[in-house]
């Protein structure tokens, strides 16, 4: 029987097939497909003439979620919450981030003041019942969020972590009066004290939730039908794996699903290998992930960040840095050559890709310095064009003063040193000498 796993990243779909029988090991990489991305895994899985019959375990990561929150491209967000309560997910908290940013501006929330209501309903924080919840309230509050073309509701009440029956109540009622709208509650989403965290990883989930279960079910649907039989997984944050179903009403766990996978990959080959101490470095197209591995254990955290807001769900402590093979080289406001987190994506990826990118990568850097093989295309797929990789260089070349070659180091020396500060952070600024750790690459740049 075979087993599957398949990654789809920003740029690429990576997917590796091992045959429990004989023993050996395919592996492909496909064009990721923003717009649809099950064609990726489709067209990842034809490359490689899977027989979806014969597959035993399949198991996916997955940044649909991660990309729609980043991109605020989720659904129109309502939210049903506690009297008295209404603006915890727009004050958040009065720390500042960018201390020094005389300029700084805090990030946009998921949910506009407007669609946020209130209803008649209060916990004590032992979960004691002090104000019963207002049942009409409740269906009035859901008619209006209804007029008001919301695409997603979140129900948070105070204290239901103490007792999550309110809330559950209130999702009956909501499902009741609007069958079809997805709807999810604090307390089953993450049962945890501080409300602005809890209600921001709520409000977080249902955001993503309706794009990631179109996703998930239109791949179930072209999975079956091309035969798999077994139940596909996905990848949570934590480094475990979820049944679609689960991940589609919890999607908030799948925020580092990829890199998750990655991390535990890696985790169980140096323990074959006999090495327990290492620093992971994945490499993508959009990012580049670090994670620290101590004694063959990785470290989870529930204090993550998206975009600027809470996520607490539990996941592998990964450090993040926008720098990978499609960022984009720039002049930022000062004048000054930077590199990424902005990325050429999948589409249209590299100039070098020759679908249509003008502007310079990382990539294109590697192209001009020919340390990548013109000859070779990368993938298996995608035809390396030189001369557009050149002709975007030069156009930030010109601007900067600089030959094609010189442009083309910079690139790469200011994408590794913001590479680098990525190891350190987790190392050196922790008091942990790197040392005395075995530095652990993969990816798919």
């Amino acid at each position: 029987m075979l087993w599957v796993g398949i990654d789809v990243g920003g740029t690429f779909t990576d997917i590796v097939v091992y045959d429990d029988k004989s023993g050996t090991v395919s592996a492909g990489k496909s064009p990721s497909t923003p717009s649809e991305p099950s064609e990726g895994v489709v067209n990842a899985l034809k490359q490689l003439s899977v027989d979806l019959v014969k597959v035993s375990i399949f198991r996916h990561g997955a940044t649909v979620a991660t990309n729609t929150a980043l991109e605020r491209k989720g659904a129109e967000l309502g939210v049903i919450t506690t009297q008295g309560f209404r603006d915890v997910l727009i004050i958040g908290r009065g720390n500042r981030t960018q201390l020094y940013d005389i300029k700084a501006v805090r990030p946009a929330g998921l949910v506009k003041r407007s669609r946020v209501l209130e209803i008649p309903e209060r916990l004590g924080p032992d979960g004691e019942v002090i104000t019963s919840i207002d049942e009409a309230a409740v269906v009035a509050a859901t008619s209006r969020l209804r007029e008001l073309g919301v695409e997603a509701i979140a129900v948070c009440f105070l204290h239901s972590y103490a007792n999550p029956e309110p809330e559950r109540e209130a999702v009956k009622l909501v499902e009741r009066t609007w069958p079809d709208i997805p709807v999810c509650n604090s307390a089953d989403v993450l049962a945890e004290h501080r409300e602005y965290e809890r209600f921001s990883t709520t409000a977080l989930n249902a955001y993503v939730a309706p794009r990631m279960a179109g996703y998930l079910n239109d791949l179930a649907a072209n999975l079956s039908a091309q035969g798999l039989t077994v139940k596909p997984e996905v990848m949570s944050s934590s480094g475990g794996s979820w049944p679609l179903s689960e991940m589609a009403r919890l999607p908030v766990n799948s925020m580092l699903s990829g890199p998750a996978g990655g991390v535990t990959g890696a985790v169980e080959f140096a323990r074959t290998i006999g090495i327990n101490d290492i620093i992971t470095y994945d490499m993508g197209g959009t990012s580049t992930d670090t994670c620290l591995i101590r004694s063959g254990r990785y470290a989870l955290t529930n204090d993550g960040m998206l975009g600027g807001l809470p996520n607490r769900a539990p996941a592998i402590d990964i450090n993040t840095v926008g720098a990978g093979g499609g960022s984009l080289a720039y002049l930022d406001d000062g004048g000054f050559l930077n590199v990424g987190p902005r990325s050429a994506g999948a589409q249209p990826g590299p100039a070098c890709y020759g679908h249509g990118g003008t502007e310079p990568t990382v990539t294109d850097a590697n192209v001009v310095l020919a340390r990548l093989r013109p000859m070779q295309p990368l993938g298996g797929e995608i035809q390396i064009n030189v001369e557009a990789g050149n002709q975007a260089v030069d156009r930030l070349a010109n601007v900067l003063g600089l030959n094609r070659m010189k442009t083309a180091e910079g690139i790469i020396q200011i994408a590794i040193t913001r590479m680098t500060v990525a190891i350190k952070e987790i190392s050196v600024m922790r008091g942990i000498d790197p040392r005395d750790f075995s530095l652990f690459a993969f990816g798919g740049a």
